[in-house]
Order: C-alpha cells, then structure tokens, then sequence
C-alpha cells in the first residue's frame, strides 16, 4: 500500500492510504519548520495554548466531551524532530464512518476536524484579539514545570545532554521545549503574532489511514485550509555533518548513584542511503536487541551496566549508545563499547547473528502495517521527506538481502563524535537513605 499523493490547496499536501483492514483511522495536520533555538519552544509553547479551549469550546472540559461524542474519537499532539525540522501539529483518530451504526448521521472525521480548525484558527482570546494572559501564563508555568523535571529522568536527560553537546552549532541541538528562562520570558502578544506567522510560514503535510474515500478526505481538508497561502513553504534542509577531528568529551555531575553514558557517532547514512538496510542490520546486531553485542557482552559476560543498547537517529546520519553503569565502570564500559565496534568493522559478523537480526528486523517490518499508526508511521518520514516509495514488504526484501560484507561496510561508517557522561556522586548508602 502506497501512499496516494492529493494537492489540496498549493500549499498543502495530503497522502492518504485507503483501507478496510481496520475499524479506527488516523489524520494527522504536521506543521513542518526548522528546528531552531528561539522559535522552536515558541512554537511548543503555542500548541500548549491552542489546545486549551477555544471560541466553541472554551473549556478542555468542552473539548473532550466532543470528541467523547464522536464514539470516542481521541485528539492527540505531535512534536518531534526529524533531522533538522521540528514536525508539530495534530494527530486525529476516529471510528471509521462505514462502521458507525445504520442511520448514523453524525461523521466522526468531519468533527474532528471541526475541533481542530477551532484549534488552530479561533482559539480563546481577549477583546483585543491576544491570546488570553490567563491561559498562557499557566502554560507557562507547566512548561517551566516540565522542563525543571527533566533532571528527574536520569536516563532521558542524559540522552538529550549528548544531543545538545554533540549538535550544539546545529538544529538539531536546539530544545524544542526550551530552557525556564526563556519560557517566562514569553509574553501574550509574542504567542499571538508568532500564531499568525506560523499558520503563513510552515510547510503543512496531511497524512490519511482508513477506510473513507481520500477525495472525501481531500474535500474536508480543502474546507479547514481555504485560507491558506497561496505557495506551498520549502521543505527545510537536514545538514549532515562529518565528524570533528578529534572526538569531544563531556562530563557532569548529578546527585544520583548510576552514572549515564552516552555515545553519540556519525554515520551519514540517511534513509535515502544506500546503506540504510544494512546500518539497521548492523545496529541490530551491535546494540539494538536483548541478544546484541553490546547487551551480552557488557551485561551479561562483563556485569558493566545496568542497561546498554544502540538506536540510530536515521533522518540525521547518527547512531548513539546509551548505557547505563556504577561511575567506577565507565572506562570499562567505554572501552567495551569500542571494542564491539571495532570488532564489526574488522571482521564479519556470524551467519547466526546475520540471520537474528535479520528476522528481527522483519518482526518490526511486518508489524508496519497492524493498525493505522503504525502505517503512518512508517511512510510519513520516507513520503514526506524522501519521496521514498518502498513498501514494507519491499523493505523486507531488502533486509534479506544484506549480506555480512554490508554489515561490515555500515559498521565502518560509524565514527565517534561525543562521549558524555553523567556522573552519579551518590553512594548507595547515600541512595538508601534518600
């Protein structure tokens, strides 16, 4: 199942997978922009706001009974990363109209998008036409709150420390949440004009799974975005770095017992690469499983940590370890780490580890297309930034394909970039009497 591609106005664009084979479907409305340091929290921010009440529906209260009325249609929120770009927006799901009960006039899509428009186009604002201070101050207020219990979360914030060091002169370093200092800096008026610039400036990209006609889907979507403008924004561009010369290192404190090791690596290898199987093949192999090499050599032989594994950041040419260790281990560990890695460049991998991760990787493929999100999620990155028309089944084709020479070729192409640890300066003792 291809995604079909519909031109809804010149400046919006909807895919959309016509299909039976489930009972819910799934709209998403993704805002596309550069990731960037002062207007990605800006932008966060902002959705926070709108998705408090609007002109219709002044309460979230008011907005949960309406989806609740909509056979319990839910309305959820999108904000990630993909390379480069920040992908905000609206993720809609509903009961499939062939499937509602005969005589049914009520039509689940239709008023779900009808919250989303009063979302993005009428949402609560004073008689001078600001965003209400009331509402954006407690928006404010549970930002900062979430970013200051970001440190909560040892193992998360580790991993978002080596982002931000090893991208820090890139988009991808920014904070799409932002730091407490900036949040409280945010004013009414700033959310209101940057409401408008938005809705003007961002490339908006539709996503459709389900069983209604797209041109049905097409047709609503033309009615939510008349408005809009009258040429479609560039997509932004993903620039993909060489490693430095020599590899950074970084070390903090924090007040826990387990330290946090992140290793964060170059690949240049893209979804659009060549290489793109292989890598997956290799990174299951290396750290991406409970019988990878790093699993069962630092945990399990060595007893070095806690936690060990690998995951590529596709859409960015990067791959990063995270392990988590008693501070004493962390040479141990780091030398291990490298020594697996060295090992998959050198020599090629076994037959019988090609063939698990193989089968792995097929698991994961075939699981692609078991409900409407997982289909979404499959083809949204490869359509919308690639234009990529491989199917999973054709994608498992591929993986069957990869042979040891390829792994080795994807394990070369990895090169270290940033070491950053997290070091835990609390004994156990001290932990237990916490």
């Amino acid at each position: 199942m291809i995604p079909s591609l519909y031109k809804i106005t010149p400046a919006v664009n909807l895919r959309a997978i016509r299909t039976d084979r489930f009972k819910n479907a799934q709209l998403s409305i993704s805002f596309i922009l550069p990731a960037d340091r002062e207007l990605s929290p800006l932008t966060t921010l902002l959705f926070s706001v709108l998705r408090r009440g609007t002109e219709q529906y002044p309460t979230i209260k008011d907005l949960n009974y309406a989806l609740d009325m909509q056979y319990g249609a839910s309305l959820s929120y999108r904000n990630s990363f993909f390379g480069d770009c920040q992908v905000i927006g609206f993720v809609l799901e509903t009961l499939g109209k062939r499937y509602l009960p005969a005589g049914e006039q009520t039509d689940p899509l239709e008023s779900g998008l009808h919250l989303i428009e009063q979302m993005m186009f009428h949402p609560l604002k004073d008689e001078q036409g600001i965003l209400r201070r009331d509402i954006v101050e407690s928006e404010i207020k549970n930002t900062c709150d979430d970013i200051r219990a970001q440190v909560n979360d040892a193992r998360s914030y580790a991993h978002m420390r080596l982002r931000e060091c090893m991208c820090a002169d890139e988009p991808y370093g920014a904070s799409l949440v932002g730091k407490v200092d900036q949040i409280a800096s945010f004013t009414p008026k700033m959310l209101t004009e940057h409401h408008k610039t938005l809705l003007q400036s961002a490339r908006i990209e539709c996503f459709y799974v389900g069983s209604d006609d797209p041109e049905r889907v097409a047709v609503l979507l033309g009615k939510l975005f008349a408005h809009a403008p009258a040429q479609q924004a560039p997509m932004p561009r993903t620039h993909i770095l060489p490693p430095p010369a020599q590899m950074r290192r970084v070390t903090e404190d924090m007040p826990v017992a387990q330290g946090k090791l992140e290793i964060g690596f170059r690949t240049g290898i893209t979804p659009d690469h060549p290489d793109a199987i292989a890598q997956s093949v290799f990174n299951e192999i290396f750290g991406g499983t409970s019988v990878s090499r790093l699993f069962m050599n630092l945990r399990e032989k060595h007893s070095l940590c806690y936690h060990c594994y690998s995951a590529a950041v596709a859409h960015k040419g990067l791959l990063h370890v995270s392990c988590g260790i008693l501070p004493q281990n962390q040479q141990m560990a780091e030398k291990e780490i490298f020594a697996q890695l060295e090992h998959m460049q050198t020599k090629l991998v076994s037959k019988q580890e090609l063939a698990m991760a193989q089968k792995s990787l097929i698991n994961v493929l075939r699981q692609c297309t078991d409900s409407p999100a997982a289909l979404q999620s499959y083809w949204f990155g490869r359509q919308v930034f690639y234009g990529s028309t491989i199917t999973p089944e054709q994608c498992i084709a591929r993986v069957k394909a990869v042979t040891a020479q390829d792994v080795m070729r994807a394990a070369r192409a990895v090169v270290p970039d940033t070491v950053y640890f997290l070091n835990g300066t609390l004994s156990a003792e001290e932990v237990q009497d916490e």
